[in-house]
C-alpha cells in the first residue's frame, strides 16, 4: 500500500519512542512511504524552530527518510478542502501520489476519515488494525 506521512508522524516517531515510532517501524517495511518536499521542509522547520536540532542532525534524519520513501512533487494547487492550508498539502500530495492511506495524527485531517477514496487514519488506528 502507498502511504503518505504526514509530518506530524513523522516527527512523533523520530524524536518521541513510543507506539508511532513503532507504526513508522511497520509503515516502513511493509508498505510503499510517500511524502512531499514541502512536507520534509516542513520537518526541517519544526525539527529546528521547536526542537532545536542541529541541521546535521536533521539532514541525516532526512537522508535516511528519502533512502526509503518516496518523493513527490505535487504539481498544480492543493485543493481547498481545509480550514488550515497545510492540511490542503497533504491531501493534495496524497491524491497525486495516488496514496490508499493517509497516516496522520491532525484532528481535522482525521475527522475527514477518507478524501477521493484515500482513508485518513491515525498511528493508533493503524497500530490497532495491524500491530495489535
Amino acid at each position: 500500500m502507498k502511504i503518505v506521512l504526514d509530518t506530524n508522524v513523522l516527527l512523533s516517531s523520530y524524536l518521541f519512542q513510543g507506539y508511532t515510532a513503532e507504526v513508522f517501524d511497520h509503515v516502513w517495511l511493509n508498505h510503499e512511504i510517500i511524502v512531499s518536499e514541502w512536507i520534509l521542509e516542513e520537518f526541517r522547520e519544526v525539527c529546528s524552530r521547536k526542537f532545536k536540532i542541529k541541521d546535521k542532525e536533521i539532514l541525516e534524519v532526512l537522508d535516511h527518510l528519502k533512502s526509503g520513501a518516496k518523493v513527490y512533487q505535487p504539481k498544480g494547487l492543493p485543493p481547498k478542502v481545509s480550514a488550515d492550508p497545510d492540511d490542503d498539502n497533504i491531501l493534495h500530495i496524497a491524491v497525486f501520489s495516488k496514496a490508499d492511506w493517509i497516516l496522520s495524527g491532525d484532528s481535522d485531517l482525521l475527522k475527514l476519515k477518507q478524501f477521493q477514496k484515500i482513508e485518513i487514519i491515525s498511528p493508533r488506528e493503524y497500530k490497532l488494525k495491524f500491530l495489535v
